[in-house]
């Protein structure tokens, strides 16, 4: 039901209720295991909370790291370099 509600939301671009932001964080990061960073990107464009969420350490270094460890690079040394949000949002 819950995966119905969000194809929804995607298809017809209404968002009633905000779910990433009313979830523990603890529970976005294992979610976000499960999605490449093209997504985790995309994620952080939605709004100024879910670049927040999206753009902590703990949410984007593991999953950067996973994508350099399969494309056979170094990911031990993944710095993030911070990026001003106001460059997306007005």
């Amino acid at each position: 039901m819950e995966g119905n509600y969000c194809k929804e939301c995607l298809v017809t671009g209404r968002l009633e209720h905000d779910i990433v932001s009313s979830l523990p964080h603890e529970l976005v990061i294992h979610v976000v295991e499960y999605i490449d960073v093209a997504d985790i990107v995309r994620c952080q464009m939605v709004s100024k909370r879910w670049w927040a969420i999206f753009s902590s350490d703990t949410v984007i270094k593991p999953s950067l790291s996973q994508t350099m460890e399969l494309l056979g690079l170094d990911s031990k040394s993944v710095e993030i370099a911070p990026v001003d949000p106001k460059t997306y949002f007005r």
